[in-house]
């Protein structure tokens, strides 16, 4: 399955690994005793915060946003937030992890922001992208496990 998704420009923004998150199942047996199963992919899932100290909304500070032409970082990334969770529900975007150097699916968690709360939350805790997957597409950052027809 083909499918094109939005890449989320990065230039001028703060990234930071937020988590890494696992699905599994345990049984706990008493006394200490118990087993756990990984259920998910054993990869987990990983969520970065998305920062920038000042959005300036000044023609010095103006990215190239392909189809949305020049804009400043600020009315880019409101912008994004508005196309990928409120035009469309948690759409799905590339995301460039600029610390591990992969690309990845993700979407933007925080929802019902307005102006004053969005602009609060980049600059001071971080807008949280969390990495998402999609059935029948392959998950650019993900481990593709190739198999090696060398081995003796």
């Amino acid at each position: 399955m083909s499918v094109d998704f939005e890449k989320l420009i990065t230039d001028g923004f703060s990234f930071e690994l937020a988590s890494i998150k696992g699905a599994g199942l345990f049984a706990s047996y008493g006394d200490g005793y118990g087993e756990g199963a990984v259920i998910g992919n054993p990869d987990g899932l990983l969520s970065w915060k998305i920062k920038v100290s000042a959005l300036p909304d000044s023609d010095d500070y103006l990215l190239n946003a392909g189809e949305f032409g020049l804009q400043t970082r600020f009315q880019y990334l409101w912008d994004f937030y508005a196309r990928h969770n409120v035009a469309q529900w948690h759409k799905v975007f590339q995301f460039h992890d600029p610390l591990s150097k992969k690309d990845f699916l993700a979407d933007i968690a925080e929802e019902q922001l307005d102006y004053q709360l969005f602009c609060l939350t980049v600059a001071t805790v971080g807008l949280t992208i969390r990495q998402r997957r999609v059935h029948g597409v392959e998950s650019p950052g993900d481990v593709v496990e190739v198999e090696n027809n060398q081995e003796i």
